[in-house]
C-alpha cells in the first residue's frame, strides 16, 4: 500500500489462507461550504475526523479551508469507501454557527453544506480584573443526550487581551 493512501475493507479468511484482498478505489468527495444565505462561505473550515475503524487505526483528521467559490478543497479529498467521518464546519470569522454531523459513511457525505446563522456572543475573561489570553470559552448543551451532551457546542480561545467571539448555534432552531 502507498503510504497515505487508505482502505476499509473485510479479510475473510473462512476459505483458508491465505487469502485474497481486493481494495476499491478512493472517492472524490467534493464538499461546498455555504453560509445561511446560500452564498459561499470563504474561509470556513472543514474537518473530517475519522471514526469507526479509521479512528481505531488512528487515520489523521484532515483539514480544509473553504475558498473564495465555497470549495472545502481544490482537488476534492479522495476518501476511501467504506470508511466514516465526523464532519466539523466552523467559521473562524464568526459570520454563521458552527454544523457538527456525526458518524458519516464517505458515501453519504454530502456534496454540500450550509451553515446557519446563529447567536453571536462576545466578551472577555478576566482573572482578577486582569485580561487572561489563551483561555478556553465553551457553551456546552445541557439537554442533550449521548455523545452530543459531552461536546462543546461552540469553543473559541480567548486573544492576547482576553477578548472572545463565537458563533453558536441559535437554540431555537434545535
Amino acid at each position: 500500500m502507498v503510504p497515505g493512501v487508505l482502505a476499509v475493507v473485510v479479510l475473510d479468511t473462512t476459505s483458508g489462507v491465505p487469502a485474497r484482498l481486493t481494495v476499491p478505489p478512493l472517492v472524490a468527495a467534493p464538499i461546498m461550504v455555504s453560509g445561511a444565505d446560500a452564498a459561499p462561505a470563504p474561509g470556513a473550515t472543514l474537518d473530517l475526523v475519522p471514526t469507526g475503524a479509521l479512528g481505531m487505526a488512528s487515520t489523521a483528521t484532515l483539514h480544509f479551508v473553504a475558498d473564495a467559490n465555497g470549495r472545502a478543497a481544490s482537488p476534492p479529498p479522495r476518501l476511501p469507501p467504506g470508511g466514516h467521518y465526523e464532519l466539523r464546519l466552523a467559521d473562524p470569522l464568526a459570520r454563521f454557527a458552527p454544523l457538527f454531523i456525526a458518524d458519516r459513511a464517505v458515501e453519504a457525505i454530502a456534496p454540500s453544506y450550509q451553515l446557519s446563522t446563529g447567536v453571536r456572543l462576545g466578551g472577555a475573561v478576566l482573572r482578577a480584573n486582569l485580561p487572561l489570553g489563551g483561555a478556553s470559552v465553551q457553551i456546552l448543551c445541557n439537554d442533550c443526550t449521548g455523545i452530543a451532551h459531552d461536546k462543546p457546542l461552540v469553543e473559541v480561545v480567548s486573544d492576547a487581551v482576553g477578548q472572545f467571539t463565537m458563533v453558536m448555534p441559535d437554540p431555537g432552531t434545535r
